[in-house]
């Protein structure tokens, strides 16, 4: 049985009304019927019949469609029947847009009057300009605030490429939700100024144009995806962690052990956490997470903990603004209520030599403990610890941990 139905990628975004006119009507001389199915997922569906001459026309939804609409986004049922006893019968919904087909050639326009087809179109701008608004929210603004102004920080998470990769994403939909508005209100206006549509317009020019935006956007948007999920599943299994003996040479801080050079240390990892990433990046070329627990033994006794973020930055430029950011994300946390209770940063005495840095801070963070930040040239550090038990020296550590940072 020879296949009724077939699909079609239209050559043109659904605002270009005259260009989707023009297109359902040369396909229909081809004997390609645009079916009641409509459009699904960006794909047109046409059912194969004799070639014939019927008239499309696309009349703006005066509402947005909802999932809970008693129409399922048709227009109202008086509406079809008008337009049916003008010879123009409802086939399918695109977009915010209802399409229409007459049969007849001697069936009148269904918008005799260009002003009133204007009228129909400027709920349809104003819902367009309120969407480049949303998108302008969600995409420039509402991520900055989400992510606490920690871009640089989020570039070297996920890598720069990656980052990069994302904004353009973000900026297509952007632009895309733009070049709706501008094309619609453009329309609006000639309707407006008693200028009929162009229903025979070439469709063919843009059409290349069209296909190769609307295939780069999904290849991109289908890229980020598979590689975010990866970069999850990594993050959710720790296939990113390595165990701190499998680190190679000397650190450019100080290790857990190094911080009681006289006391006999034994590493105790707590609750499986303890390990290193280390990553590059074009930014960042180097790029150090390292945790670590331990125990000590005489003279000195307790056990401690290591936190560690360590970066190289491409530039001292960079590594100031890094430095800023970590300041920043420190603070924010700080800020937040903690069982009930709003701590904030406790500022802590610098140790000796800190002025020989571009940057010292010292301070608790929210959980009280000991936190030491730090920027030399393109280098930064932070490093978070907690030290129990008898002689324990936290003015100490902090003194050997800008120590070594220095010496390294």
């Amino acid at each position: 049985m020879p296949r009724t139905k077939t699909l079609r990628l239209p050559p043109c975004p659904p605002y270009d009304l005259e260009a989707a006119e023009s297109w359902l009507e040369e396909l229909a001389s081809r004997g390609l019927h645009l079916a009641r199915d409509g459009f699904f997922a960006g794909v047109a569906v046409f059912e194969r019949g004799e070639p014939r001459t019927p008239r499309y026309r696309l009349d703006a939804a005066p509402r947005q469609a909802g999932l809970m609409d008693e129409n399922g986004g048709d227009p109202d049922p008086a509406e079809r029947e008008l337009s049916a006893a003008a010879g123009w019968d409802y086939v399918a919904r695109r977009g915010q847009f209802y399409i229409y087909r007459a049969e007849e050639a001697g069936a009148a326009e269904l918008h005799t009057d260009p002003a009133v087809q204007a009228l129909r179109l400027r709920a349809l701008v104003r819902r367009q300009r309120s969407a480049v608004l949303s998108a302008l929210i969600w995409l420039l603004v509402y991520p900055p605030l989400l992510l606490r102004g920690r871009l640089l920080l989020t570039a070297l998470e996920l890598g720069t490429p990656l980052f990069l990769l994302v904004c353009a994403a973000a900026l297509l939909l952007l632009g895309g939700s733009v070049r709706a508005f501008l094309s619609l209100n453009a329309l609006r206006r000639r309707l407006k100024n008693g200028e009929a549509p162009d229903h025979e317009k070439n469709w063919h020019t843009g059409a290349v144009r069209w296909y190769l935006n609307r295939f780069a956007l999904a290849a991109l948007v289908c890229f980020l995806a598979a590689v975010l999920l990866v970069r999850w599943n990594a993050a959710a299994t720790r296939e990113d962690r390595r165990p701190l003996e499998a680190w190679a040479g000397s650190l450019p801080f100080a290790s857990l052990g190094e911080l009681e050079p006289e006391s006999a240390f034994t590493r105790e990892d707590w609750l499986g956490v303890d390990g290193y990433s280390l990553r590059a990046d074009l930014l960042a070329p180097v790029n150090i997470q390292w945790t670590e627990h331990g125990t000590f033994g005489p003279p000195a006794s307790g056990s401690g903990g290591l936190y560690v973020e360590y970066h190289e930055t491409a530039s001292p430029w960079l590594a100031s603004r890094l430095r800023e950011e970590l300041l920043r994300a420190d603070r924010f946390m700080a800020a937040l209520p903690l069982f009930w209770k709003r701590a904030g940063l406790i500022a802590l005495p610098l140790p000796s030599g800190a002025e020989r840095f571009d940057f010292a801070a010292a301070y608790r963070d929210r959980t009280h403990f000991p936190t030491l930040l730090l920027q030399k040239g393109c280098r930064v550090l932070r490093v978070t610890f907690y030290r129990n038990g008898e002689n324990a020296d936290e003015a100490a550590w902090l003194r050997r941990i800008a120590d070594a940072f220095w010496e390294a």
